[in-house]
Parts: C-alpha cells; structure tokens; sequence
C-alpha cells in the first residue's frame, strides 16, 4: 500500500490520458430543434422534466410522464448511474426545469413554502438566499451526472431554454449575454461543469424597401 502511494506521488513516464465523452449543453428558443438534437445522439435515453418529448419514440426515464419532483428526477438519474443498461447518452430534458424543480424543494425545505419575506420570515427571494441553495442542489445533480459520465463512459446532453442575464463589465458598460432562462447561480454551475456550451437560433434578416 504505501508502495503504491509512493508510485502515485513519483514522476516518471507519461501516462496515457483517456477522455470521457462530452458533457453538452445545448440552448435556444422554444422550437429551434433541442430536443431533436437531443434526442438524435446513439443509444439514448431521455430524462424529461417537461412535456415537449412525452410523443417522441424514444427510451425515456421514466417510462411514462416525466420527473415531476426535484427527488424524482435525483432518483431518475441515480438509477441511471448505478444500474446496468445500453445506453451510450442521456438527454435531459430540461435543465431548466430541473432549476425550477430544485427551487421548489428549497423553498419547501427552507422556508416552509414562503417565495417572498414576511414580517417575522425570510422566504425563498431573501438575500438571494434561496437561489444559492438550489444551485448547491444543481450541483448535485452534476456530481450525479459525472459520474455517468466519468465512471461509465456515459455522454450528457443538457437542453435548455433561452433567456437573458445582465454581465457586469469592468471595461465599459454592462450587457446583457444569452443563457438558460434559469437563475444565475445555477446556470454558473452548469456553465462551469459543461464541457461546451451552445446556443440554437434562427438567423433574421430585416429588409426595408423604398
């Protein structure tokens, strides 16, 4: 044992690396084509937490409806993490809902139902208390989706809708950026995990005629 320790702390040849497959996150409008994107990688399985897919012909857990509670989709993705099966991707289907669904069990658990502050309360919108606290939870459900990924060689595809967030910039004025219409601290963590992020939108041309 200690042998080995010493081995793994020594410099020696270059160790040949292995990459895992992707982690993608893929967002755009409603209709632009995520899920089909989605849903076109091999040997895929789809985790939905909303209904656009619930027509498509595709292996899905579960195997009706969708996840409709933040501990049903943990448990969803668990089960694809431990037990064996076939598949090569999993779709989530989406990411924002998978936001929503956190933020409501945060809401449950921490401030007993309560969106807004009260006399006497604190509620979910408080100090942007609650909004950390379901991005401490979305970050669990990355470490679940790791080690799909890391541990059984699974890709991952996160689908999300668009929406805006205001950039802070120490150069000149702020803007506004594109990103997954979720709160931010969450979609900073999914930004920071995924290994490319992309944005689906149709190109628009205005025309002006005399």
């Amino acid at each position: 044992m200690q042998q080995n320790q010493n081995q793994r702390w020594t410099i020696g040849e270059r160790v040949q690396g292995s990459r895992p497959p992707p982690r993608l996150v893929l967002l755009g409008e409603p209709g632009i084509g995520k899920t089909t994107f989605g849903l076109s990688a091999p040997d895929v399985v789809l985790v939905p937490t909303e209904d656009g897919a619930l027509g498509a012909d595709i292996h899905r857990m579960p195997r009706k409806g969708k996840c409709e509670t933040w501990e049903e989709l943990l448990y969803a993705v668990g089960l694809l993490s431990h037990l064996d099966h076939p598949y090569r991707w999993v779709t989530l289907d989406t990411v924002n809902g998978a936001a929503q669904m956190a933020s409501e069990a945060v809401c449950r658990r921490d401030f007993d139902g309560a969106w807004t502050s009260g006399r006497g309360r604190e509620g979910f919108d408080a100090f942007g208390k609650g909004e950390k606290a379901a991005a401490i939870e979305i970050r669990k459900l990355l470490g679940v989706l790791d080690v799909l990924q890391q541990q059984r060689g699974v890709g991952v595809i996160l689908l999300a809708h668009v929406g805006l967030h205001k950039q802070a910039n120490a150069l000149g004025a702020d803007f506004n950026k594109f990103g997954a219409d979720m709160p931010r601290p969450s979609w900073s963590a999914v930004c920071s995990w995924a290994d490319q992020v992309g944005y689906a939108h149709r190109e628009m041309r205005a025309a002006v005629r005399d």
